[in-house]
């Protein structure tokens, strides 16, 4: 049996029910990865977004999975749809965002 990978994400809200957000990324999260941790939830400025926004709440996770980069991906993509995840043009506020910053090594 293949080895699980070690993932790293990053999630952040800055739209609506932050913390709902934040929760919900990490229950899902959950179904998605083996052995999760979770940081504490942090409040902090926006950072090189192009117009005024809300603060944001960040937190971090840690999990393994057996699935590729693309599939991680491909699931983060889907989780933040699932929350109203719009892009209407780069860093613009946002419901969820989970960004994927470190897989294996």
């Amino acid at each position: 049996m293949p080895d699980r990978t070690s993932v790293a994400i990053a999630l952040g809200s800055n739209l609506g029910d932050r913390r709902a957000h934040l929760e919900f990324g990490f229950a899902r999260l959950r179904e998605l990865l083996a052995n999760l941790r979770t940081s504490s939830i942090y409040e902090t400025e926006p950072v090189d977004v192009p117009t005024e926004q809300p603060r944001f709440l960040n937190a971090a996770a840690l999990g393994e999975t057996m699935m590729t980069p693309r599939e991680v991906l491909d699931a983060l993509l889907s989780i933040e749809r699932e929350r109203g995840r719009e892009r209407p043009y780069a860093g613009a506020a946002r419901t969820l965002d989970l960004d994927l910053v470190l897989m294996g090594e």
